[in-house]
């Protein structure tokens, strides 16, 4: 088998590893009723987010989304564009 051959088959088992891990995770989110990111959280405040926001409809949680987003994005600041510099200096 070759060097080439050898990486190929690499990928394609790390690849395939990856994807029954997260088919079986899957599983087992769905198996408890809860969001598959619940079982990636990183602390249990994340999870209980996670988890309620599961719950609320879709149109909700649109809402809550772009209500999150707006409140952790720094506000919009108008900036003025550059002016060009005069080639000669003004007359007074």
């Amino acid at each position: 088998m070759s060097l080439d051959q050898c990486e190929g088959l690499r990928q394609c088992a790390i690849s395939l590893l990856a994807s029954m891990a997260t088919s079986n995770i899957r599983q087992w989110a769905d198996e408890l009723g809860v969001p598959l990111a619940y079982l990636y959280a990183d602390n249990a405040d994340l999870a209980e987010v996670i988890l309620a926001f599961g719950l609320l409809p879709e149109s909700e949680q649109r809402h809550l989304a772009m209500e999150l987003k707006a409140r952790v994005s720094p506000p919009a600041t108008r900036t003025r564009p550059a002016r060009k510099a005069r080639a000669t200096p003004r007359k007074r």
